[in-house]
């Protein structure tokens, strides 16, 4: 009977160290993979917006001068002072979305390459590429992935955002991930495009930005002309504080109080 006692015994500590260890192995790993992407983005020194984007007429919005990934693409580049680089097809699109879409159908159903103008100035500089286009009929342009064909992403960290009306990503940041196998792919965001176009979609893109781990690196100016629109609101007292906590980034306003004076003081 003692015997059985100790035998039950031992198998319940080994049952216990067994799942302990699992425990304890995938709590570093997820920790280990969340810092390795916190340390990867806030030691880039070179971002880079990279977008295909139209204007014309776009779905439910009628005619526009500025695309709606170009909108969302400038939320990028301002709160990350980085770079952009703006894909134009070599070719002459229709300003009609239908006619549009039946292009871009065309293009995929038969694939057809399409090339775009320009270039980017030592690609090989960026650290984190981010890519931004319009979902077409469900698929990511051709002219998009013929900008990803093109160049080295080797050592990159690549992040998709995309404009759709209704599907979402469609697949496509998945799309990517297989096109790049050997390269880091963050998970994107998918914009609805009339929302991309308001102040809750640039609130959601920079809720986005933080949520990966990226602080504001807005300019100087654009910071100065911030705080002169808080003063303006609010003349007597007006003080902001940023603050990081586990890589995501805050920003309180503090009360006119004497403990938030001292503070400041």
């Amino acid at each position: 009977m003692k015997k059985k006692v100790l035998l039950l015994v031992i198998a319940i500590v080994i049952v216990l160290v067994v799942v302990l260890f699992f425990v304890f192995t995938n709590g570093s790993k997820k920790e280990t993979g969340n810092q390795s992407q916190t340390n990867l983005l806030s030691s880039a020194s070179k971002i880079l917006v990279v977008y295909f984007s139209h204007a014309g007429e776009n779905y439910g919005e009628g005619y526009v001068e500025v695309g709606n990934t170009k909108m969302m693409a400038s939320y990028i580049a301002d709160y990350l002072n980085a770079n952009t680089f703006e894909i134009i097809p070599d070719k002459t699109y229709p300003e009609s979305y239908e006619e549009l879409v039946e292009e871009a159908q065309k293009e995929q159903r038969e694939d057809i390459p399409v090339g775009y103008v320009g270039e980017v100035d030592d690609f090989d500089q960026y650290d984190v590429v981010f890519i931004g286009y319009p979902i077409l009929d469900g698929e990511i342009s051709n002219v998009v992935q013929g900008f990803l064909d093109k160049h080295d992403f080797k050592g990159k960290t690549v992040i998709p955002f995309n404009t759709h009306e209704g599907s979402g990503d469609a697949g496509t940041y998945e799309f990517i991930r297989k096109k790049l196998s050997n390269v880091v792919v963050l998970d994107g965001l998918a914009l609805n495009g009339r929302e991309a176009r308001t102040e809750k979609g640039k609130e959601e893109t920079i809720a986005w930005l933080q949520k990966l781990g990226f602080q504001d690196q807005s300019s100087d100016e654009t910071q100065e002309e911030d705080m002169e629109g808080e003063d303006n609101m609010n003349e007597d007292f007006v003080s902001k504080l940023n603050i990081t906590v586990n890589g995501k980034s805050y920003r309180a306003t503090l009360e006119d109080n004497e403990t938030t004076t001292s503070l400041v003081e």
